[in-house]
């Protein structure tokens, strides 16, 4: 419910206000505080009536990876893609951040603002968002499936210029679930085999083909 539906029908109905704790709000202070708690004919003491979201301005709120947190700021611009709505693209801005990363998640809550005006977007939607921003250069991603765990350890098959593979340990960071963050053992320059299967072995030839990507 929109802030002006809710202040009509606290009028139209005679809603008298009441505190979950401390004073009794105004009807300003309750409409600004996003839910409307009273009692009216029907209704218990203190029972919480309805909620009021003003969807003139939306709320997105993202789970930034760590990789990317540095590269993230208060002010910054981004664009917003809901699957529900094709062809739409919404602007974004950063309003704030945590600045601090989920121990669990490993990721930094930002919140976003976008303008709603036809009040497309609504409460509880997923979205795409794209920051407008470049890849952190320190950061090395490489498909998931790329890696090979065994008695070895955590390793990655490669090929070079000779055409044969060769196996490089690895070390790892993050995991993005397609992309997986590569912390030291590769340079951006080499080639990796992605979900190399027993038949790839040490020194064995390969031919190289280019992504369609």
């Amino acid at each position: 419910m929109s802030p002006a539906e809710a202040l009509a029908f606290v009028e139209r109905h005679g809603v008298v206000l009441q505190a979950a704790r401390g004073p009794v709000p105004s009807l300003a202070e309750a409409v600004a505080g996003g839910r409307i708690r009273g009692s009216w004919w029907g209704h218990p003491k203190g029972h919480e009536i309805f909620r009021v979201a003003d969807l003139n301005i939306m709320r997105i709120f993202v789970n930034v990876p760590q990789a990317w947190v540095s590269a993230i700021h208060d002010g910054q611009k981004a664009e917003l893609r809901v699957q529900e709505i094709p062809g739409k693209v919404f602007q974004a801005v950063v309003a704030h951040s945590t600045h601090a990363v989920d121990t669990t998640s490993r990721s930094m809550l930002a919140v976003l603002r976008t303008p709603n005006p036809g009040h497309l977007l609504l409460p509880g939607m997923y979205a795409q968002v794209r920051f407008a921003t470049s890849r952190p250069v320190s950061t090395l991603l490489i498909p998931g499936d790329a890696l090979v765990n065994g008695t070895q350890g955590t390793r990655v098959a490669t090929t070079g210029p000779d055409g044969k593979v060769h196996f490089k340990s690895v070390r790892v960071g993050n995991d993005f679930g397609n992309e997986i963050e590569i912390l030291d053992g590769l340079s951006p320059d080499e080639l990796v085999i992605k979900n190399p299967t027993d038949a790839i072995r040490e020194g064995a030839e390969v031919e190289v083909q280019k992504s369609a990507r």
